[in-house]
């Protein structure tokens, strides 16, 4: 049987594996998050790329240019959510592609 005592140290070393583990796992899901973020933000760029080798590059800047002007609230912008965005900032794809059109 167990005692109170014995109990309060149970879960107190349950706590401690709990903490020692979010304190390992946390880091790695956003390292992990932000690689595949990373790699989505190349695989824009490389979609981009493909458009302008079949003809659409001068299409694409267009759209991205109109884009660009819509509002989608005050323009600020955290660090953490800079860095977790899907999409490249739309500068920098117009002004890849149209480095790619010279």
């Amino acid at each position: 049987m167990i005692s109170l005592g014995e109990d309060a140290v149970y879960s107190s070393i349950g706590k401690f594996i709990l903490w020692l583990v979010s304190l390992v796992a946390v880091p790695a899901v956003l390292f992990i998050r932000l690689f595949l973020q990373l790699k989505q933000r190349h695989n824009e760029y490389m979609a981009d790329r493909f458009a302008d080798e079949v003809g659409h590059g001068a299409n694409l800047i267009s759209a991205l240019y109109k884009l660009d002007k819509l509002d989608f609230g005050d323009g600020r912008v955290s660090f953490l959510e800079r860095i977790l965005h899907s999409h490249p900032e739309m500068d920098k794809r117009i002004a890849r592609l149209e480095n790619l059109g010279n």
